[in-house]
């Protein structure tokens, strides 16, 4: 190399190029470029260029010497770092020598973290330096600040970088560890004790939860993702050893449409025996799940998918269809396959048993608009018949999955990272062109959707030449049979007369009611019960559900236009009547068992709140309302009504049944049953009343304000409202969350701590919540307490909320404090599902709320920081 050395002189230049044609020598590459810095290192133009080829191919010995020749020159670029972090064999000493010369700041960005992913070798090392480095010069993106927080609270730099190469690498699927399942067959006559398909008498008028059993919140949880894992996406759940998998699954439009197929690259005669074996063992699976959900106790021998009907091109509203699908069906599919197991050889009757696959496939896909074919023969009716029971099979696996959430909002099992805002069901095609296919996608209802609040999944058949489903403003009415609805949106209640206890006249769902209509054909949901319509219902009657009044989306009206050619129209908005004129007396129903009664029984829904001391404690629904109910009182208006309030008070100790909380305590619901029928209607009315004026109480919509409701001398619309900041922003753990809901009120009582007393006679309102007391429980574990400095996490329905666990040490008797540590609403929704589903393996153990009495919970002090 010396005679080299002499003949170089200054002919050649570092470039790009020359250091892209070093490092493709392998041999020498790396003597020949430190040869060149050696002798016209402090000469050379370093560009970025040359910088980044010359991390990305060689060791800390050339960027070493490079550094050295070219001091205070080298930029460390974000494509630098990238170059960096992708060198497998010396990243972490090369960035390393980078970092240490660079003056200003680096920022880690998605590309960086990319990259680094990539870095099959020592990646994760690199990715960890770069977390480690945060004080000094390196600075994270701000769309990764959540990674900073996570350290804070105690995640370590290899947790934070398995998060982050996770989503990099495998988004959106969260790769987990499968369940070991034994098939296990379906009761195809199965029905819950008093069910809505057996009502053959009012024994029993309310459905689907009116008992809640202490573990049923956690049982939920677990069934649900047992539905999840047993009936994948269409059958397929995600697995490192893709030859393991039922299908194939292509993401499209940032992963929020699936495209969902069982094709095979080969001839189907040639792998008749392995699709066979596929369909039996998607099939076993989800009756598997089936199964599961029945013993839990959460369906019958059916389940419900919706299906959309009609596209109407005029702007008025269309139609989706409340389909029932009895789980026998697919215990008819999974006996032809077995059949044709043992006869895919040949054999005359081969046929005749694809014919019966057809059949049984048609009968499950017939309800949602498919029209049998039943023309092909030879080779042209074996693909068809299995792209046929293939597509029936992947709808049954959606379709369950979208009915154990009531069809409510996207499909977002626990494996995927993103929500699916539409889902292709290909059967065994692969695309959208060549066979019918199915199409699932999320639509607003009419009127139902005040009761359900959230967009609906529903299925659309497609054919080959079918325009697949575009988002638009359209609203859709259901038609459906009130059987169906209870069953797929309940719990729900039926509502008689007292003159006739053998007829519903309308059904009770969430707040709400439906009716017989008087004037038009169509039902209609509405918060309010129409007394004098008192039509007989006919559960099993199909019947249309919707708005009397419907949007017409092609309507080209311009608003702003139509502001202005009224301004000399408008008026200032005067005020509204009062709340009870509104309501009418609903004295002469009588509602059965009551779901209310059981809720406020069991439920620690409430949050009171001293005026005096600031402090909150949660309490159960019935010592809210009797809390409530002496300030109602005061705005009875008859003379009937304040005779039935003495009455319920003298002879039948209303407030002091509330309020009791004794072991032996009376439940409110076997004393609701012990009154004469119209004080027992009466209380309905009232508990009804008063959750509804606290039911905008808690956590605002914009996270600004926790309200707390007010209500003083028959005034039932007033209340406070505490901005989180500073010393109150730990109050997010008070917003509604999947476990625990909040009905927040002040209280007269001055409720008081061994660090927080009275202030005082007629003391100012600080406006801040100083302290919650409460209960938590980690689900899932029935031997458990809080552990010293343990770190734990709430789930609420917008983000997570991390808090510190302190012990008195000296006294055990004082509840543990829990201090908030973060809440990081930063974390992107992708992120959170896959950090959700690790958090118990990370060592981050979950806490929610106790809400039912029965629970067996911790009691604890959540306070701020300052207040410990």
């Amino acid at each position: 190399m010396g005679g080299m050395d002499k003949k170089l002189g200054d002919k050649v230049h570092i470039t790009e190029e020359v250091v892209k044609a070093a490092a493709s020598n392998w041999k020498s590459g790396r003597e020949v470029v430190v040869l060149l810095l050696n002798h016209k290192g402090d000469k050379i133009q370093t560009t970025e260029r040359v910088v980044v080829e010359i991390a990305r191919n060689f060791n800390e010995k050339v960027i070493t010497l490079l550094l050295e020749r070219n001091s205070g020159r080298v930029r460390v670029t974000e494509e630098v770092v990238k170059a960096a972090v992708a060198n497998e064999w010396n990243g972490k000493d090369i960035l390393i020598l980078l970092l240490d010369q660079e003056r200003g700041e680096v920022k880690v960005t998605e590309e960086i973290i990319k990259a680094a992913a990539a870095n099959g070798r020592n990646g994760k090392e690199v990715m960890a330096l770069l977390l480690d480095r945060r004080s000094g010069s390196i600075k994270i993106d701000d769309q990764y600040m959540w990674t900073v927080e996570l350290l804070d609270i105690g995640y370590t730099d290899g947790q934070i970088v398995d998060l982050l190469f996770e989503t990099v690498l495998d988004s959106p699927w969260i790769y987990f560890q499968p369940t070991a399942t034994q098939y296990t067959a379906i009761d195809e006559n199965h029905h819950l004790d008093g069910c809505i398909h057996q009502l053959h008498a009012p024994l029993s008028h309310c459905f689907n939860g009116a008992t809640v059993k202490s573990s049923q919140i956690d049982q939920e949880v677990l069934v649900r993702r047992h539905i999840e894992e047993l009936c994948g996406l269409g059958g397929i759940t995600p697995s490192r050893e893709t030859s393991s998998w039922n299908g194939s699954i292509q993401f499209e439009e940032q992963n929020s449409v699936a495209f969902i197929s069982y094709a095979y690259k080969i001839p189907i005669t040639n792998t008749i025996g392995d699709v066979i074996s596929h369909l039996i063992r998607v099939v076993e699976k989800f009756i598997t799940a089936a199964r599961t959900v029945q013993n839990a106790g959460f369906c019958c021998n059916s389940f419900t998918v919706l299906r959309r009907c009609s596209i109407d091109k005029h702007g008025t509203a269309s139609q989706v269809k409340l389909v029932c699908l009895k789980f026998s069906l697919a215990m008819a599919v999974l006996e032809c396959l077995t059949t044709l197991e043992t006869l895919h050889g040949g054999g005359a009757d081969l046929d005749s048993e694809l014919k019966c696959l057809l059949n049984a496939s048609y009968n499950i896909l017939v309800p949602i608009g498919f029209v049998q074919n039943l023309s092909k023969s030879g080779t042209d009716l074996l693909q068809h018949v299995f792209h046929i029971a293939s597509l029936a099979i992947q709808y049954l696996c959606i379709g369950f999955l979208s009915y154990s959430q009531a069809h409510i909002g996207h499909i977002q099992p626990f494996f995927l990272d993103t929500t699916l805002q539409q889902i292709m069901l290909l059967g065994m095609s692969t695309s959208t062109e060549s066979n019918a296919y199915l199409q699932g996608y999320l639509v607003r209802l009419t009127c139902l959707d005040g009761m359900i609040q959230n967009p609906v999944f529903v299925f659309c058949e497609m054919g080959s030449e079918s325009s697949q489903f575009t988002q638009t403003n359209e609203r859709f009415d259901v038609s459906a049979s009130l059987e169906d609805v209870l069953d797929t949106w309940g719990p729900g209640e039926l509502v008689f007369t007292g003159q006739h206890t053998n007829s519903p006249f309308a059904i009770k769902l969430s707040g709400g009611y439906i009716q017989h209509p008087v004037l038009d054909e169509k039902y209609h949901w509405h918060n309010l019960l129409e007394i004098s319509s008192r039509i007989p219902l006919d559960l099993r009657k199909e019947v249309l559900i919707g708005s009397l009044i419907h949007v017409n989306v092609s309507c080209s009206n311009d608003e702003d236009e139509c502001w202005k050619k009224t301004g000399n129209m408008r008026e200032e908005l005067g005020t509204y009547r009062d709340y009870f004129q509104v309501t009418e007396n609903q004295i002469a129903l009588q509602g059965g068992p009551d779901h209310l009664a059981v809720t406020m029984n069991r439920f620690y829904w409430g949050v009171r709140v001293s005026f005096c001391t600031g402090v909150a404690q949660r309490v159960r629904l019935r010592e809210l309302v009797a809390d409530m109910l002496p300030v109602f009182q005061k705005i009875f208006n008859s003379k009937e009504e304040q005779e039935r309030w003495l009455d319920l008070e003298k002879n039948h100790s209303i407030l002091e049944t509330f309020r009791d909380n004794s072991p032996n305590q009376m439940t409110v619901l076997k004393w609701l049953n012990g009154l004469p029928k119209e004080l027992h209607s009466f209380v309905h009315q009232l508990v009804r009343q008063v959750l509804t004026a606290l039911k905008d109480t808690g956590l605002t919509p914009d996270r600004k304000y926790f309200s707390v409701a007010w209500l003083q001398e028959g005034l039932i619309n007033r209340g406070l409202q505490i901005p989180l900041s500073g010393r109150t922003d730990w109050m997010v753990i008070l917003a509604d969350s999947d476990d625990c809901a909040t009905f927040a009120y002040i209280s007269g009582d001055c409720l008081e701590t061994e660090s927080i007393k009275c202030r005082g006679k007629n003391s100012t309102w600080e406006n801040q919540i100083l302290l919650l007391e409460t209960a938590v429980l980690c689900p899932g574990m029935s031997s458990w307490a809080l552990s010293h400095e343990g770190t734990y996490h709430f789930r609420k329905l917008d983000n997570l909320f991390w808090v510190k666990a302190q012990k008195n040490k000296v006294d055990t008797r004082i509840p543990s404090t829990l201090t908030k540590l973060a809440v990081i609403e930063s974390i992107p929704q992708s992120i959170k599902h896959r950090l959700l589903l690790s958090e118990e393996t990370k060592g981050k153990q979950r806490l929610r709320e106790r809400e039912l009495s029965q629970v067996t919970a911790e009691t604890v002090f959540i306070v701020p920081k300052h207040n410990r």
